[in-house]
């Protein structure tokens, strides 16, 4: 094999591994290309400052990052207020459902309705119009059923004697 032959492949294999490094982390390569005017968030709800990953709040099927603890607690107080904020400005919370919230089923991540900073994947087109329809009443079964998959046997009790 020559030298060009072999200064080629090996070129050709750093360019092809190199780009497999440099797309980011496996989560990155999950993420839909979203529609123009649209951006994953970047920055606090809140303070509008640099997000810390290690401070988050799973709510409404999203998982949303803030600069600190204390920002938790303004969201919890009043999410829409954060939603309609990220809406109006674009913004795209990480969406952490894993089925339909419509049907229960698989999701197709070519199927995705956008609303005040919450992408929500959905398992078909017909789901889409039913959740067009009716975007309250899913919104509450979202937050239920997210609050269902993370229960514990004391939450059990406590909704077993409301």
């Amino acid at each position: 094999m020559s030298k060009l032959s072999l200064i080629s492949i090996i070129t050709a294999a750093i360019f092809l591994l190199g780009g497999n490094l440099l797309a980011g982390d496996s989560k990155d390569k999950d993420r839909i290309q979203l529609p123009k005017g649209l951006k994953y968030q970047e920055t606090c709800p809140v303070t509008g400052g640099k997000i810390n990953k290690d401070y988050y709040l799973d709510i409404q099927g999203h998982r949303i990052y803030f600069s600190c603890e204390a920002c938790i607690d303004s969201m919890r107080a009043d999410p829409e207020r954060y939603f309609k904020k990220a809406g109006e400005e674009g913004v795209v919370f990480e969406n952490i459902l894993e089925t339909c919230p419509i049907s229960g089923e698989e999701i197709d991540k070519s199927v995705f309705i956008y609303y005040q900073g919450r992408l929500l994947y959905l398992c078909s087109k017909e789901a889409r119009k039913l959740f067009m329809e009716d975007r309250p009443s899913y919104f509450k079964a979202v937050s239920y059923t997210h609050l269902r998959a993370h229960e514990t046997v004391l939450d059990l009790v406590c909704r077993l004697l409301l």
